[in-house]
């Protein structure tokens, strides 16, 4: 579809086919490439849908984004690319920040148990007046956001 890119999978390059010659190209700073499609019309791409699609020659499915498995938007390696429903990325956004330090446990000097944890790309918190089921919900919320990282191979 993108007679004028190349995508090298085993690194990540692009690399721009002209008369002139081939010379490797970059993204912008949207992380974006100045592409021309087959009719001619000329526009600009997502480096990881790019990628994602020349990789698997075929367009991105509506209602999907191409995904970094390693969160790294620089790594565009073809076996670091996933594609996931745009709804659920947003729950992986959530995951991967509690994975990585929003999920909290605290004890108030009140007695009572709270439990801080990103959710619909917010940080809620929960009161509890018990211990043990302030503890038991911090698990479950972690038990689910790692299994939904692992579902994505996502390595934080």
């Amino acid at each position: 579809e993108y007679n004028n890119i190349a995508y090298a999978p085993n690194s990540g390059s692009f690399w721009r086919l002209s008369p002139k010659g081939t010379y490797m190209t970059f993204p912008n700073f949207s992380n974006l490439i100045f592409v021309r499609k087959q009719n001619g019309k000329a526009t600009h791409k997502n480096t990881l849908v790019l990628a994602w699609e020349i990789t698997n020659k075929r367009k991105l499915p509506e209602g999907y984004i191409v995904y970094a498995k390693d969160m790294n938007q620089e790594n565009l390696k073809a076996n670091n690319l996933g594609i996931i429903p745009r709804v659920e990325y947003k729950l992986l956004r959530d995951a991967i920040a509690n994975v990585k330090g929003a999920l909290k446990f605290s004890v108030q000097s009140s007695g009572k148990f709270y439990v801080k944890y990103r959710e619909d790309n917010r940080i809620k918190t929960k009161k509890f007046s018990c211990e043990e089921t302030a503890k038991e919900f911090k698990q479950e919320i972690l038990r689910a956001n790692t299994m939904l990282l692992a579902k994505y191979h996502v390595s934080t």
